[in-house]
């Protein structure tokens, strides 16, 4: 698997991965790093001083249910927050494609056993051939020994449907 990392400013980013048709991850605060990669599943990954998130896009078969899966990781001595009320919410999808269940908490995911990597999958459906944009926002919290971190992040994914 061939792995590309791009290190700027978050517009630039976001526009890079936006032109090239992949995955734009953006931020209300700068991500240090963005990873693309091309494989069975599209990704990209925010990471930010204390977390990562990584968003994992399937290619999709008209009329076959798939899973969009977000995984957030804490780091530099944070870890997700089991306790924090996470919810990820999806925008309305475009025609041609069904995401059934557009509001997903933390009870829709689960912790590694490990107990470091939070995974959300989000169910959805192609209804016909094409591609198409998907956006969701997710809220979620990671702490140190320290404090704890609030984060609001939005996503925007691009899904392929054959």
């Amino acid at each position: 698997m061939k792995r590309v990392s791009w290190v700027g400013s978050a517009a630039g980013i976001s526009a890079l991965a936006l032109a090239l048709g992949l995955l734009a991850v953006t931020s209300s605060a700068a991500p240090r790093s963005l990873r693309l990669e091309r494989a069975p599943l599209v990704g990209a990954t925010l990471e930010g001083e204390q977390y990562l998130i990584a968003v994992e896009t399937p290619a999709l078969q008209v009329g076959k249910e798939g899973a969009l899966r977000v995984s957030i990781e804490g780091r530099a001595g944070f870890k997700f927050n089991k306790d924090f009320p996470l919810k990820l919410e999806v925008s309305e999808p475009p025609a041609g494609i069904d995401a059934p269940k557009r509001l997903l908490k933390r009870a829709d995911g689960a912790l590694d056993e490990a107990g470091k990597v939070f995974t959300l999958k989000v169910p959805i459906t192609a209804k016909r051939a094409g591609d198409y944009q998907l956006e969701a926002t997710i809220k979620f919290s990671v702490c140190s020994e320290a404090k704890c971190v609030v984060q609001r992040q939005t996503l925007r994914a691009k899904v392929a449907a054959q």
